[in-house]
């Protein structure tokens, strides 16, 4: 995970010591580099936004994308390198299979708990309501193995969150059948399931959904595979800025936005503004916790905010810069809202400057605000609007 917040790297308390032997993450192989890969089809519909590559293999079917559906990467069906990828990843789970359990979570739902890294076993299906945390209690390189003996199923706005510098790289979700995450679930970590994986509507994966002998199905989704790298980009600087505004397309009516947001000084900083007025939908930030590159030309930024005036809610916001063609912006909101698009009548740009903190701070009012030239745009004045320098 790259360009996050230093409040990540404060760890928290788990629910268990780890004390045990250290779990192992296993190599995915060729497979690392698929966000999305199944074995009998790969079905995306509704503008679902994917970071990585998609593939079948031994199937041929993906049906859904372009221009439905979306990816950064290349699409495999069926081809040579979906098969090598799938291969390497039947190896994967069957080393996260044999692993040794450290603790068994048999009939405990995940909701509500917070969990060291290690080893966990439930023996038949399991259940997410709520949030699930795992903290790596300061250590980037903690691992965290789930093995489910059936089914996984997650309830409606539940969500999986990295807490004390864990990465959802180092999850692995081993699942015996089928995993469903449901409507507007925000789930982390590495998916190999023996059968199906089903995104339902407006639900996002920070990791991979691999399955070995069915389909991968996805409705409406978010999923990215760049935040679990490992290692930033060779793009994603020391400091850096993005700012942009306009308008996407949300079925048939339009929705505006504003954003800025970057790493100053090693802190993030931004804000975010977003109206769908035919859903009834305002949103104001109130604080941005992470800022995270997903390859050299998407950001992804999280954070805290009022919709329609109350507060107590969560937003995900991934915005892709292609130099003024067709940028893209993508949200996730944690009432189960979600809406993605290309950017219409705006524009999404980052500011750069590698290896020079602070170059760009040229203002005097040290104010964080991303607007060194106080013209209010927040193109930080002379650096912006050369975009990399």
């Amino acid at each position: 995970m790259a360009c996050i917040s230093p409040l990540d790297d404060e760890p928290t308390t788990a629910t268990f010591a780890s004390d045990l032997t250290a779990a192992v993450a296993p190599s995915l192989g060729t497979a690392a580099s698929f966000a999305v890969l199944g074995a009998a089809t790969v079905t995306c519909t509704n503008a679902s936004t994917i970071t990585g590559d998609v593939g079948v293999s031994p199937g041929t079917a993906i049906t859904g994308f372009n221009p439905d559906c979306s990816t950064t990467g290349a699409i495999q069906a069926g081809s040579a390198v979906a098969a090598q990828a799938h291969g390497d990843m039947a190896t994967a789970y069957d080393g996260l299979a044999a692993a040794a359990c450290d603790h068994d979570l048999t009939g405990q739902d995940l909701g509500g708990q917070t969990l060291a890294p290690g080893v966990y076993c439930v023996a038949s299906s399991v259940g997410l309501t709520g949030a699930l945390t795992l903290d790596g209690g300061g250590n980037r390189d903690a691992v965290w193995v789930f093995q489910i003996g059936s089914t996984i199923t997650t309830a409606t706005g539940s969500s999986v969150v990295m807490a004390g510098s864990g990465q959802p790289c180092n999850v692995f979700w081993q699942v015996g059948s089928s995993a469903t995450i449901g409507t507007g679930t925000a789930f982390q970590g590495n998916l190999l399931a023996e059968a199906s994986i089903t995104l339902t509507s407006g639900s996002s994966l920070v990791g991979r959904a691999l399955a070995r002998s069915a389909a991968v199905t996805m409705d409406h989704n978010a999923v990215s595979v760049g935040a679990c790298a490992g290692s930033a980009p060779p793009s994603c600087p020391a400091e850096e800025r993005l700012s942009g505004s306009g308008q996407i397309k949300v079925d048939t009516r339009k929705a505006r936005f504003t954003v800025h947001a970057g790493i100053k000084r090693g802190a993030v900083f931004g804000h975010l503004t977003y109206n769908d007025a035919s859903a009834n939908t305002k949103v104001i930030s109130q604080h941005v916790t992470a800022y995270q590159a997903l390859g050299a030309a998407t950001r992804r930024i999280l954070g805290t905010a009022t919709i329609n005036g109350r507060s107590g809610f969560t937003y995900q916001v991934d915005v892709t810069d292609r130099n003024g063609s067709a940028d893209t912006f993508a949200i996730v909101l944690s009432n189960g809202y979600h809406a993605s698009g290309a950017v219409h009548d705006g524009y999404i740009r980052r500011h750069v400057r590698p290896g020079h903190p602070g170059a760009c701070d040229d203002d005097d009012d040290d104010d964080d605000d991303g607007d060194d030239d106080g013209d209010g745009d927040g193109d930080g004045g002379h650096c912006g609007h050369d975009r990399h320098y």
